[in-house]
């Protein structure tokens, strides 16, 4: 797949020879859409045109994208044709924790993480279960339209009525529920040049993983205190 090829460390610069403002970009994540076109852009406010998104990448080196909106066909020719804009390789990413057909039609849509989270109070064995395969699948999908940085799980406790974003995206309502199956939900990676990132939306740990090549289990980069 193109993307995975061209995001292996043989295409990567040596930090070293960045200047400050390349270091700075690749730092950056910009929101843009999963259309291919600008007619389609649905939030134009913060979704860029082409042409600026072309700017940003080529002659930025801004070095990440979070896409939004579109079919997963689109999504692939459009994970392609960011990646060729890129003066250095991208983090593609899009909040599927739900399965890519989440945020892009035609993929797969599982039901939300608190389904699981409630299987899990009646037979947790299968809870897990189901999240392995749950998430081996996205990773699948994610990897065949282009994305390469999924930010999921969701790992936050829905505890918060003052903070109702969170809801049916939790595995439950308290930190045990989170923990019984969340770690299950992407514990190997089905192809290298992958990444999930656990979410916590409201405040609460969160939690990196990655995915070497070759590897068959997520190693842990971090747990850092804040949320999104």
């Amino acid at each position: 797949m193109s993307t995975v090829v061209k995001s292996s460390l043989s295409h990567l610069p040596d930090l070293q020879q960045l200047s400050l403002a390349e270091l700075v970009a690749q730092m950056l994540v910009v929101r843009a859409s999963g259309y291919l076109f600008d007619h389609q852009i649905q939030y134009p406010a913060w979704e860029p045109t082409a042409v600026k998104l072309q700017h940003w990448l080529q002659d930025l080196g801004v070095g990440g994208v979070i896409l939004l909106g579109g079919s997963a066909g689109e999504l692939s020719l459009r994970s392609q044709q960011l990646q060729t804009w890129a003066k250095i390789p991208l983090l593609l990413a899009a909040d599927v924790e739900e399965g890519v057909g989440q945020r892009f039609a035609g993929a797969t849509w599982f039901p939300p993480p608190m389904a699981l989270g409630a299987i899990a109070w009646h037979d947790p064995a299968k809870a897990r279960h189901y999240a392995e395969e749950m998430g081996s699948a996205i990773a699948q999908e994610a990897l065949a339209v282009g994305l390469n940085w999924v930010l999921a799980p969701v790992v936050d406790v829905n505890n918060n009525p003052d903070n109702p974003v969170i809801n049916v995206r939790a595995f439950g309502s308290t930190l045990t529920e989170s923990e019984r199956v969340g770690d299950r939900l992407y514990p190997r990676s089905p192809a290298p040049s992958s990444f999930n990132r656990s979410q916590a939306l409201s405040g609460s740990w969160r939690y990196c993983y990655r995915f070497p090549p070759g590897a068959t289990r997520a190693a842990p980069l971090s747990g850092t205190a804040g949320g999104d």
